[in-house]
């Protein structure tokens, strides 16, 4: 989930590569998160990435994938070097500082570093 089409664009292509079942949600809007919603009422979900700044508020959306996935993988990316002096309430597994690679994607998915949330 990033409000970004380009960086949307980016995810969609490394974890369709990867072999994933991306469910791609662009946040902009309201609408963006009833898409979410739907997407978690759908099936299971192993992983979110989710942009730190973005029009919707992103502590509310990890918020309503952990009550619906507990064990899933959250992935918070952000371009900002200022980092919200409440980032433990969103409670990411991993944190990555774009622009970032492919493959640092893809091992924050398959294996967050100690001290995330897990």
């Amino acid at each position: 989930m990033d409000d970004d089409p380009i960086v949307l664009r980016f995810l969609i292509d490394v974890l369709d590569a990867a072999g994933h079942e991306v469910v791609a949600v662009q946040a902009v809007d309201g609408a963006d998160l009833a898409r979410c919603a739907d997407a978690l009422a759908a099936g299971p979900l192993d992983a979110l990435v989710v942009d730190l700044r973005m029009p919707l508020d992103t502590a509310h959306v990890v918020a309503m994938v952990r009550a619906a996935a507990p064990a899933a993988t959250v992935v918070l990316c952000t371009g900002t070097e200022v980092l919200p002096e409440d980032l433990e309430r969103i409670a990411p597994d991993a944190l990555l500082m774009k622009p970032f690679a492919a493959e640092a994607l893809l091992r924050m998915i398959a294996a967050p570093p100690a001290g995330g949330r897990r």
